[in-house]
């Protein structure tokens, strides 16, 4: 069943582009850009860091190496972070669009503001 009231997400460039396509296919009502469409794709971490926050959109990631660190120096400089998801490479496909889709379903935007979430839940 969809729902308009979930948060909107955006990929890094790094996500699996088979987890985007994934969820729209599962749960066709959630706002899920692409790293292509979002624009993420070739920019820094903080780049990307600023279009998230500008879009007010989670930030879906398997990078857990460099950008949950500058997530955490943007919420220290107060800046407005939505929200960090980071799924890990070796998480299944599956999982990871489950894991999305119930976090989707299960949450008001600004629910995770300046929190990072680590699939699987």
């Amino acid at each position: 069943m969809s729902q308009d009231r979930g948060p909107g997400f955006i990929a890094d460039a790094d996500l699996r582009h088979s987890i985007v396509v994934g969820v729209r296919q599962r749960e066709p009502g959630i706002d899920f850009l692409t790293a292509h469409e979002g624009g993420t794709i070739g920019l820094s971490d903080p780049a990307v860091l600023a279009i998230h926050s500008r879009e007010g959109r989670l930030l879906v990631s398997s990078d857990c190496n460099t950008m949950v660190g500058h997530f955490y120096a943007s919420v220290a400089a107060g800046k407005h972070c939505p929200g960090l998801i980071i799924v890990p490479q070796d998480l299944s496909d599956g999982d990871a669009i489950d894991d999305l889709v119930m976090l989707w379903a299960a949450s008001d935007p600004g629910e995770f503001n300046n929190q990072v979430i680590w699939l699987p839940i």
